[in-house]
């Protein structure tokens, strides 16, 4: 197991967001200090908390858990027919063309709540609106 590193991001094999703190913490079982937004139960509001974890991630050391940290890696949009994506609101989309004339180069098709087909034309970086709005993040296999 590769050991944490500065250098990259993480989340924990729950999804919550990590900032790690440090890696050099003078704890000889867990040396990691990271920052974890995590979500009241009750009140569903956003809070931070600091957790220690050994120099692989591991939250307890010798079990698997929910708060263990697992590296996010870089999401590239590769605009090719037939890929599916998810955007940042949770709609899985299917690339149908890849070019559309004018500023938005991808055409998506998608299902709406009521289950009718839909269309999105996107920039070539996969945004619905250049700088805002919907956005892909991660690409679904299947």
């Amino acid at each position: 197991m590769q050991k944490i590193s500065m250098d990259k991001q993480y989340k924990t094999r729950g999804g919550e967001s990590v900032r790690v703190l440090c890696v050099d913490m003078k704890n000889t079982v867990y040396p990691v200090a990271a920052v974890l937004t995590r979500t009241n139960a009750n009140t569903h509001e956003e809070y931070e908390a600091i957790e220690a974890f050994n120099a692989e991630g591991l939250w307890l050391v010798n079990e698997e858990s929910q708060n263990d940290l697992i590296e996010v890696k870089p999401f590239v949009f590769t605009p090719e027919v037939g890929r599916k994506y998810k955007n940042n609101q949770g709609v899985v989309e299917t690339i149908l063309l890849t070019n559309c004339v004018g500023n938005y180069k991808v055409a998506t098709t998608y299902k709406n709540n009521n289950g009718e087909d839909l269309l999105h034309t996107l920039t070539i970086d996969g945004e619905v609106v250049p700088g805002g709005g919907c956005i892909f993040v991660e690409e679904v296999k299947g």
